[in-house]
């Protein structure tokens, strides 16, 4: 993903958090349960509005129950690349294998950009994010993430780090099909986001391929 900002990567790794507090054994079955944790923490909640969102049928740009705001959107953006970059931050440090790093320091080098270059696009729009189930929830599962990912080193390290961030990006690509593509009002992010989908899925792809060469 070298291209500069096809307006894809400001949400390219979304929802890449995983509790990974099982790894701690860094198992095949511990690390499989980290991904489930992936997964669960950006499913929509089944029928709660966004915190903060008027009721349905309040205006044209009134969400139904269970929908995001383009606020929310950028919220829940935010939080991806800020647990990316944490989380690969940490892989720099702790990480053994030099693929493992190589991948880490290209994740830091694009969300960071990603980040600064989300924030120009929403100050441009007048968007300012805003917290809701889905963004809370990530954050809250980055912590979990980054706290057993800490207690880890070597090889065991590299296995939960790389798995963390397959299925994480299996679960973002899932997100954006299902949530934020479709509740998506602006049309420059709306753009983003369908620009975004080759993107995760490159990186899901070296992610994988990652994986099974550190086995």
């Amino acid at each position: 993903m070298t291209p500069r900002f096809a307006p894809l990567r400001s949400i390219a790794a979304l929802a890449c958090i995983a509790a990974l507090g099982a790894c701690s054994g860094g198992s095949a079955d511990n690390r499989e349960a980290a991904g489930d944790s992936a997964t669960a923490a950006i499913s929509p909640p089944p029928a709660e509005a966004p915190q903060g969102a008027p009721p349905p049928g309040t205006g044209s740009e009134a969400p139904v129950a269970g929908q995001l705001t383009d606020p929310n959107i950028a919220a829940v953006a935010s939080a991806s690349n800020q647990d990316e970059i944490r989380s690969s931050r940490l892989a720099l440090e702790k990480g053994e294998n030099g693929q493992v790093k190589q991948f880490a320091q290209r994740m830091v080098a694009d969300h960071s950009r990603m980040e600064q270059e989300m924030r120009t696009l929403l100050q441009s729009k007048g968007i300012t994010p805003q917290d809701n189930p889905q963004s809370t929830q990530m954050t809250q599962a980055s912590q979990s993430a980054l706290q057993a990912l800490q207690g880890l080193n070597g090889r065991q390290f590299d296995s939960a780090y790389v798995a963390h961030q397959v299925r994480a990006h299996q679960a973002t690509l899932q997100a954006l099909e299902t949530m934020l593509i479709p509740n998506a009002r602006d049309p420059q992010m709306k753009a983003m986001l369908e620009a975004a989908r080759p993107a995760v899925a490159q990186h899901l792809a070296d992610a994988q391929k990652l994986e099974g060469s550190i086995r």
